[in-house]
């Protein structure tokens, strides 16, 4: 927590309530968050993706393939 420099009960507070915006209600923790996504997805779901820095970065960090189960022989 103080790496990220959520030391008070305001950044604490703030983090989970922009979870709770991001994700609603159904968050499970345990079942974990799927990162294997297309990159084209990432650009057409997430704004942050929507820059041309944005671009670039989901193209570095998505998968190349829209299909991924394809490759499942």
């Amino acid at each position: 927590m103080k790496a990220l420099n959520m030391n008070t009960c305001w950044n604490k507070a703030h983090f989970f309530a922009q979870a709770v915006v991001e994700t609603g209600l159904t968050l499970h923790v345990k079942g974990g968050e799927s990162f294997n996504w297309y990159y084209q997805s990432l650009i057409d779901t997430f704004g942050m993706f929507k820059t041309e820095e944005g671009r670039k970065k989901a193209k570095l960090w998505g998968r190349a393939i829209s299909d991924f189960y394809c490759l499942c022989f």
